[in-house]
Protein backbone atom coordinates (compact mmCIF):
# COMPACT_ATOMS: atom_id res chain seq x y z
CA UNK A 1 0.00 0.00 0.00
CA UNK A 2 1.21 3.23 -0.94
CA UNK A 3 2.27 6.55 1.19
CA UNK A 4 -0.76 7.96 -0.50
CA UNK A 5 -3.32 5.25 -0.05
CA UNK A 6 -2.32 4.82 3.35
CA UNK A 7 -2.59 8.23 4.35
CA UNK A 8 -6.21 8.57 3.00
CA UNK A 9 -7.41 5.54 4.91
CA UNK A 10 -6.02 7.17 8.03
CA UNK A 11 -7.55 10.41 6.92
CA UNK A 12 -10.94 8.28 6.37
CA UNK A 13 -10.77 6.69 9.85
CA UNK A 14 -10.05 9.51 11.80
CA UNK A 15 -13.27 11.18 10.19
CA UNK A 16 -15.02 8.42 11.34
CA UNK A 17 -14.65 9.20 15.17
CA UNK A 18 -14.98 12.50 14.72
CA UNK A 19 -18.19 12.90 12.93
CA UNK A 20 -20.16 15.63 14.93
CA UNK A 21 -17.40 17.75 14.31
CA UNK A 22 -17.72 17.76 10.60
CA UNK A 23 -19.53 19.03 7.77
CA UNK A 24 -19.00 17.44 3.84
CA UNK A 25 -19.67 20.25 0.87
CA UNK A 26 -19.56 18.01 -1.67
CA UNK A 27 -20.54 18.05 -5.78
CA UNK A 28 -20.40 16.58 -8.86
CA UNK A 29 -17.09 14.50 -8.76
CA UNK A 30 -18.18 12.36 -6.34
CA UNK A 31 -20.75 10.54 -8.27
CA UNK A 32 -18.49 10.11 -11.60
CA UNK A 33 -16.79 7.24 -10.19
CA UNK A 34 -18.26 3.89 -11.14
CA UNK A 35 -20.65 2.15 -10.80
CA UNK A 36 -22.60 5.63 -10.96
CA UNK A 37 -20.96 7.36 -13.76
CA UNK A 38 -23.13 10.47 -13.69
CA UNK A 39 -21.34 13.44 -15.68
CA UNK A 40 -20.01 16.12 -14.68
CA UNK A 41 -20.32 20.08 -16.07
CA UNK A 42 -17.48 18.82 -18.34
CA UNK A 43 -18.97 15.53 -19.49
CA UNK A 44 -22.44 16.65 -19.57
CA UNK A 45 -23.09 18.13 -22.73
CA UNK A 46 -23.31 15.26 -25.18
CA UNK A 47 -25.22 12.69 -22.40
CA UNK A 48 -27.49 15.55 -22.45
CA UNK A 49 -27.66 15.85 -26.08
CA UNK A 50 -28.11 11.66 -26.35
CA UNK A 51 -31.53 11.74 -23.39
CA UNK A 52 -32.87 14.86 -25.56
CA UNK A 53 -32.90 12.68 -28.13
CA UNK A 54 -31.39 15.35 -30.23
CA UNK A 55 -30.10 14.29 -33.60
CA UNK A 56 -26.28 14.16 -34.58
CA UNK A 57 -26.65 16.85 -37.29
CA UNK A 58 -28.26 19.15 -34.63
CA UNK A 59 -26.18 18.00 -31.94
CA UNK A 60 -22.75 18.95 -34.13
CA UNK A 61 -24.29 22.13 -35.06
CA UNK A 62 -24.86 23.19 -31.58
CA UNK A 63 -21.44 21.96 -29.90
CA UNK A 64 -19.35 24.07 -33.19
CA UNK A 65 -21.47 27.01 -32.14
CA UNK A 66 -20.47 26.54 -28.44
CA UNK A 67 -16.98 26.56 -29.37
CA UNK A 68 -16.98 29.62 -31.26
CA UNK A 69 -18.08 31.68 -28.29
CA UNK A 70 -15.70 32.89 -25.71
CA UNK A 71 -16.00 33.33 -22.89
CA UNK A 72 -17.32 29.95 -23.11
CA UNK A 73 -21.28 30.38 -21.75
CA UNK A 74 -22.36 29.32 -18.45
CA UNK A 75 -23.58 26.18 -17.60
CA UNK A 76 -26.81 27.34 -16.47
CA UNK A 77 -26.96 29.75 -19.30
CA UNK A 78 -26.57 27.07 -21.84
CA UNK A 79 -29.03 24.56 -20.05
CA UNK A 80 -31.36 27.53 -19.80
CA UNK A 81 -31.50 28.11 -23.80
CA UNK A 82 -31.86 24.09 -24.19
CA UNK A 83 -34.65 23.91 -21.96
CA UNK A 84 -36.91 26.78 -23.63
CA UNK A 85 -35.88 26.12 -26.93
CA UNK A 86 -35.43 22.41 -27.55
CA UNK A 87 -36.41 19.95 -24.39
CA UNK A 88 -39.16 22.03 -22.68
CA UNK A 89 -40.09 18.60 -20.75
CA UNK A 90 -36.93 18.15 -19.06
CA UNK A 91 -35.78 15.13 -20.83
CA UNK A 92 -32.46 15.58 -20.21
CA UNK A 93 -32.57 15.94 -15.87
CA UNK A 94 -33.03 11.84 -16.37
CA UNK A 95 -29.00 11.25 -16.82
CA UNK A 96 -29.70 12.33 -12.80
CA UNK A 97 -32.31 9.48 -11.90
CA UNK A 98 -29.66 6.60 -11.10
CA UNK A 99 -30.97 4.51 -8.78
CA UNK A 100 -27.28 3.04 -7.95
CA UNK A 101 -24.45 4.35 -5.47
CA UNK A 102 -20.50 4.32 -5.21
CA UNK A 103 -18.52 4.06 -1.93
CA UNK A 104 -18.22 7.65 -1.45
CA UNK A 105 -22.10 8.00 -1.45
CA UNK A 106 -21.81 5.27 1.26
CA UNK A 107 -18.96 6.65 3.10
CA UNK A 108 -20.82 9.76 3.41
CA UNK A 109 -24.70 8.80 4.45
CA UNK A 110 -22.85 6.92 6.82
CA UNK A 111 -20.96 9.88 8.54
CA UNK A 112 -24.17 12.07 8.62
CA UNK A 113 -26.17 9.10 10.06
CA UNK A 114 -23.10 9.26 12.82
CA UNK A 115 -23.86 12.87 13.22
CA UNK A 116 -21.87 15.12 10.53
CA UNK A 117 -23.39 17.73 8.21
CA UNK A 118 -23.60 17.21 4.45
CA UNK A 119 -24.18 20.13 1.90
CA UNK A 120 -24.15 19.10 -1.96
CA UNK A 121 -25.30 20.93 -5.01
CA UNK A 122 -25.77 17.41 -6.46
CA UNK A 123 -29.50 16.58 -7.93
CA UNK A 124 -28.64 13.01 -8.03
CA UNK A 125 -29.87 10.55 -5.09
CA UNK A 126 -27.09 8.99 -4.46
CA UNK A 127 -26.23 8.73 -1.56
CA UNK A 128 -30.12 8.56 -0.13
CA UNK A 129 -29.69 5.73 -2.04
CA UNK A 130 -27.07 4.35 0.04
CA UNK A 131 -28.99 4.36 2.95
CA UNK A 132 -29.78 7.95 4.18
CA UNK A 133 -33.15 7.86 5.34
CA UNK A 134 -35.00 11.32 3.20
CA UNK A 135 -36.80 12.59 6.43
CA UNK A 136 -32.39 13.21 6.90
CA UNK A 137 -32.62 15.34 3.56
CA UNK A 138 -33.77 18.73 3.18
CA UNK A 139 -34.10 19.61 -0.61
CA UNK A 140 -34.98 23.31 -2.02
CA UNK A 141 -38.08 23.34 -3.58
CA UNK A 142 -38.37 26.72 -4.47
CA UNK A 143 -39.69 28.22 -1.18
CA UNK A 144 -37.25 29.46 1.66
CA UNK A 145 -37.55 27.03 5.19
CA UNK A 146 -40.36 27.17 7.17
CA UNK A 147 -37.60 27.73 10.27
CA UNK A 148 -34.20 27.11 11.14
CA UNK A 149 -32.40 23.89 11.23
CA UNK A 150 -30.02 23.00 13.54
CA UNK A 151 -29.35 19.15 13.22
CA UNK A 152 -27.28 16.80 10.99
CA UNK A 153 -29.11 16.52 7.67
CA UNK A 154 -28.03 16.50 4.38
CA UNK A 155 -29.11 19.66 2.41
CA UNK A 156 -29.48 19.96 -1.29
CA UNK A 157 -29.60 23.65 -1.74
CA UNK A 158 -30.14 22.93 -5.67
CA UNK A 159 -32.70 20.97 -5.39
CA UNK A 160 -33.09 16.89 -6.06
CA UNK A 161 -34.16 15.17 -8.86
CA UNK A 162 -37.16 13.44 -7.49
CA UNK A 163 -38.89 17.15 -7.79
CA UNK A 164 -37.04 18.00 -10.80
CA UNK A 165 -39.04 21.23 -11.73
CA UNK A 166 -37.01 22.74 -8.75
CA UNK A 167 -33.99 21.89 -9.39
CA UNK A 168 -31.34 25.18 -9.34
CA UNK A 169 -30.22 24.03 -13.10
CA UNK A 170 -30.74 27.48 -15.05
CA UNK A 171 -30.16 30.74 -14.58
CA UNK A 172 -33.83 31.33 -14.15
CA UNK A 173 -33.71 29.20 -11.25
CA UNK A 174 -30.31 30.63 -9.77
CA UNK A 175 -32.10 34.06 -9.54
CA UNK A 176 -33.89 32.71 -6.44
CA UNK A 177 -30.38 31.78 -4.53
CA UNK A 178 -28.44 34.43 -5.61
CA UNK A 179 -26.66 36.62 -4.05
CA UNK A 180 -25.57 33.89 -0.85
CA UNK A 181 -29.50 32.98 -0.88
CA UNK A 182 -30.30 36.42 0.35
CA UNK A 183 -33.75 35.97 -0.88
CA UNK A 184 -34.13 32.94 1.14
CA UNK A 185 -32.85 33.99 4.73
CA UNK A 186 -34.09 30.59 6.58
CA UNK A 187 -31.89 28.55 4.10
CA UNK A 188 -29.18 31.15 4.32
CA UNK A 189 -28.81 30.76 7.72
CA UNK A 190 -29.49 27.23 8.30
CA UNK A 191 -26.07 26.67 5.76
CA UNK A 192 -23.82 29.42 7.55
CA UNK A 193 -24.86 27.48 11.04
CA UNK A 194 -23.68 24.33 9.49
CA UNK A 195 -20.49 25.84 8.24
CA UNK A 196 -19.46 27.55 11.10
CA UNK A 197 -17.27 27.02 13.36
CA UNK A 198 -16.89 22.87 12.06
CA UNK A 199 -14.31 21.60 10.36
CA UNK A 200 -15.62 21.78 6.50
CA UNK A 201 -14.29 19.29 4.08
CA UNK A 202 -14.68 19.50 0.53
CA UNK A 203 -14.98 16.48 -2.29
CA UNK A 204 -15.46 16.70 -5.88
CA UNK A 205 -16.25 20.16 -6.14
CA UNK A 206 -15.18 22.54 -8.32
CA UNK A 207 -16.00 26.19 -6.08
CA UNK A 208 -17.79 27.41 -9.31
CA UNK A 209 -21.29 28.04 -8.03
CA UNK A 210 -20.45 31.75 -8.04
CA UNK A 211 -23.97 32.93 -7.70
CA UNK A 212 -25.10 31.22 -4.63
CA UNK A 213 -22.54 28.78 -2.28
CA UNK A 214 -19.26 30.62 -3.37
CA UNK A 215 -20.52 33.79 -1.93
CA UNK A 216 -22.09 32.28 1.18
CA UNK A 217 -18.62 30.38 1.83
CA UNK A 218 -17.19 33.95 1.75
CA UNK A 219 -19.73 34.59 4.87
CA UNK A 220 -18.89 31.52 6.36
CA UNK A 221 -16.00 31.45 9.46
CA UNK A 222 -15.32 27.33 9.37
CA UNK A 223 -12.90 26.30 11.94
CA UNK A 224 -10.75 24.79 9.47
CA UNK A 225 -11.36 24.19 5.47
CA UNK A 226 -9.91 20.67 4.04
CA UNK A 227 -10.23 20.78 0.42
CA UNK A 228 -9.78 17.61 -1.46
CA UNK A 229 -7.90 17.46 -4.67
CA UNK A 230 -9.08 14.26 -7.01
CA UNK A 231 -5.96 12.89 -8.98
CA UNK A 232 -4.05 9.61 -9.94
CA UNK A 233 -4.78 7.73 -6.38
CA UNK A 234 -8.32 8.40 -6.30
CA UNK A 235 -9.03 4.84 -7.85
CA UNK A 236 -7.01 3.07 -5.50
CA UNK A 237 -8.08 5.49 -2.16
CA UNK A 238 -11.88 4.45 -3.43
CA UNK A 239 -11.00 0.99 -3.99
CA UNK A 240 -9.77 0.97 0.25
CA UNK A 241 -13.09 2.56 1.05
CA UNK A 242 -14.80 0.08 -0.62
CA UNK A 243 -13.35 -2.40 1.36
CA UNK A 244 -13.97 -0.51 5.09
CA UNK A 245 -17.75 0.24 4.05
CA UNK A 246 -20.59 -1.93 3.22
CA UNK A 247 -21.79 -1.43 -0.20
Amino acid sequence: MSKTVKNAVKFMEDILKKTKEITFLFGSGISLPEPTNIPTVNTFYDRLMNVAEITDDIANAIWDKIQTISPQPRFESFVYQFQKEIDTDLKFASIFNVTSYNSIHSFLSQSIKNGSIGITTNFDECVEQSGLDTKMVVSYDGNDLSKLIYRNVLYKPHGTISSNKQIVITDEALSKTNNDFVLLPNWRSSLLNAINGRTLIVVGYSGSDDFDITPLLNLSNPKRVIWIRHEKHSLKIQQHIRNKLPY
